[in-house]
């Protein structure tokens, strides 16, 4: 039986790792499921291996854009009338290293993916969610693009 049958979920950063991993198991569990990249050369290749197994498409989305956050929000409530389940799970992660060996651009760069990224997701699902008092709100750290661990990393 498919317990996500009818749900509509969106997966930040799902065109490899974990975020692909999870948008092919909510595929699997009966969702429809909107993957996100930022090339279309990756969201393209990740529709490719994801299409036999229901129904999904892709977005092109930035997650340290703001406003690219907020309109991807807007595109699938607007095709699909709700969003029930959001995960964020896109993220980045420079060179594993100590605090000492970051420099603050690269600090950056992490913090606007792995912070305001997540809070981008959060606030523009909430957005839909919270009037319908209904919905799964998911954020997801970790270091797992390639499905491998780095450690350590110092931020």
């Amino acid at each position: 039986m498919k317990k996500l049958l009818s749900k509509i979920a969106v997966v930040t950063g799902s065109t490899r790792g974990f975020g692909h991993a999870i948008a092919k198991a909510l595929l699997r569990a009966g969702a429809t499921v909107v993957i996100t990249g930022r090339s279309q050369e990756s969201l393209q290749r990740a529709l490719d291996g994801l299409q036999t197994l229901g129904s999904v498409r892709g977005e092109l989305c930035d997650v340290t854009v703001e406003g690219q956050v907020h309109q991807l929000a807007d595109r699938v409530f607007n095709e699909f009338g709700r969003i029930d389940i959001w995960i964020n799970n896109a993220g980045y992660s420079s060179a594993a290293g100590h605090i000492v060996d970051f420099y603050p651009s690269e600090a950056l760069e992490m913090f606007k993916a792995n912070d305001l990224g997540t809070l981008y997701g959060s606030q523009a699902a909430l957005k839909y969610m919270l009037p319908r008092k209904q919905g799964t709100l998911v954020s997801i750290y970790g270091a797992g693009s390639f499905l491998n661990p780095s450690s350590p990393t110092g931020l």
